[in-house]
């Protein structure tokens, strides 16, 4: 007896996606890396510590509502509001969360996350100049990439726990606020 794998094939639609996806993650981080280059490319503490903490939070942010979005359940959403508009907004989410949650956690969350390393660098390269021992400048580069790394792991891991436990509430939110957008740009 053998045990045949069925592997599904591509559609057009489904390599369409991808290479959008690749192309959207392309730009996006080219964009956001010239932009943290410039202004990082003079070594401003204060500067690097802010994009830090932006994408810090941006990263985590995206990756929640990303993970919420996939576990979420339209009848949840129908059963919280009588908004028809706010009902379809989280519809279109819920329907295509493969795509909505590659966008916000795997273009948006690891772009940033990237973007962390990048200005995490600049900090330990700033405080590592600050000693003349050759040393201890990699002691305190990979100390601080550490923390940095141990940060974002655990605010991702309590925003992932939050997400699951809470998706119908984000999603609702995140609903209302682009349906209330969408009717802004309508008028």
């Amino acid at each position: 007896m053998t045990n045949k794998i069925n592997i599904q094939k591509f559609d057009k639609n489904d390599i369409k996606w991808t290479i959008t996806i690749s192309s959207l993650a392309f730009f996006i981080s080219l964009f956001l890396m010239l932009l943290s280059e410039s202004m990082l490319g003079q070594h401003n503490i204060i500067l690097s510590i802010i994009l830090l903490l932006v994408f810090m939070s941006l990263n985590v942010i995206a990756d929640m509502i990303g993970l919420a979005i996939s576990s979420c359940q339209v009848e949840k959403i129908i059963g919280m509001t009588k908004n028809s508009k706010v009902i379809r907004m989280a519809e279109k989410l819920i329907n295509n969360a493969d795509k909505t949650s590659s966008i916000l956690s795997d273009v948006i969350g690891d772009i940033c996350g990237i973007l962390c390393g990048v200005s995490g660098a600049t900090f330990s390269i700033f405080l590592s100049n600050i000693t003349s021992l050759g040393y201890l400048k990699i002691i305190i580069a990979t100390l601080i990439n550490a923390i940095i790394a141990s940060i974002t792991v655990l605010l991702k891991s309590i925003s992932k726990n939050y997400a699951i436990n809470h998706s119908q509430n984000l999603v609702y939110k995140i609903s209302y606020l682009l349906s209330k957008i969408k009717n802004k740009k309508e008028k």
